[in-house]
C-alpha cells in the first residue's frame, strides 16, 4: 500500500510539473479549480473582453455610416445625371423648335435639381463618410489595445486609461454622428456577415454583429 501511495504522489508531481512547464512555454494562464483565471489576471481578461466588444461595436457603427454614405452618394449621382440629361434634351428640343418637348424636359430638369438642392445628398454623403472613417479609426485603436494587452502579464499600467480615452472619443462621435435608419443598418450587417465590409480593406475580420446591434448615432 505504501508503495502504491508513493507512486501516486510521484505521478501527481510529474503531472503538475508538466502542466507548469507547458504553461510557461505556451503562455497560457493558470486556471483555478473551476476553470477560471487566477485573481491577478481575471481583471485583465475582463478588460480585454470589453475592449474586443468595443472594437466590434465601433466597426459596426463605421459600416452603418459608410453604407449610408454610399446610398446618398448614389442618389446624388443618379439624380444629378438625370438632371443634366433632361436639361440637355430640353436645350436640344428648343433648338429644334419643339417647344412642348423642351418645356417638359426643362421642368423635369428643374424638379430634379430642386430635389438635389433640398435633400443635399452630396453633403449628407460626405458627412456619413467622415463619421464612418472616424468610427473605423477608433475601432482600429481598440483592436491594437486588445492585441498589445496580450503581450505581457499583468496588464500595462495605462491600459485602462487608454481604453477610457477611446471610449470617450466614441461617445462624442455618437452624439454628433448623423442618424442611420434600420434598413441601411440591416444592409450593413449583411455586408459584415458576408465579409464584404468597408473596413475589410484594412485586413480586419468581419465582426460578430450579434453583440453590436445597438443603433448608431444615438
Amino acid at each position: 500500500m505504501s508503495k502504491l501511495l508513493g507512486r501516486s504522489r510521484a505521478s501527481r508531481r510529474r503531472q503538475d510539473s508538466s502542466r507548469s512547464a507547458a504553461n510557461s512555454l505556451t503562455g497560457t494562464e493558470p486556471a483555478s479549480a473551476h476553470g477560471s483565471p487566477e485573481p491577478d489576471n481575471a481583471a485583465l481578461v475582463t478588460l480585454r473582453s470589453e475592449i474586443r466588444e468595443f472594437a466590434e461595436n465601433c466597426a459596426y457603427r463605421a459600416e452603418c455610416q459608410i453604407t449610408a454614405a454610399g446610398w446618398w452618394g448614389n442618389l446624388q449621382l443618379y439624380f444629378g445625371a438625370a438632371a443634366a440629361i433632361t436639361a440637355g434634351i430640353a436645350g436640344a428640343s428648343a433648338f429644334a423648335k419643339q417647344s412642348v418637348t423642351a418645356g417638359a424636359f426643362a421642368v423635369t430638369a428643374s424638379v430634379l435639381a430642386a430635389v438635389l438642392g433640398t435633400v443635399k445628398a452630396g453633403e449628407r454623403a460626405a458627412s456619413y463618410e467622415h463619421y464612418g472613417n472616424e468610427f473605423n479609426l477608433i475601432s482600429e485603436c481598440a483592436h491594437r489595445l486588445y492585441e498589445l494587452s496580450a503581450v505581457a502579464l499583468p496588464a500595462p499600467p495605462k491600459l485602462v486609461d487608454e481604453f477610457k480615452g477611446i471610449v470617450a472619443q466614441r461617445d462624442e462621435l455618437v452624439r454628433k454622428a448623423p442618424f442611420v435608419n434600420r434598413r441601411l443598418c440591416r444592409r450593413a450587417i449583411r455586408y459584415l456577415e458576408d465579409g464584404e465590409s468597408y473596413t475589410a480593406v484594412v485586413g480586419r475580420p468581419a465582426v460578430d454583429t450579434a453583440s453590436s446591434h445597438d443603433s448608431p448615432g444615438g
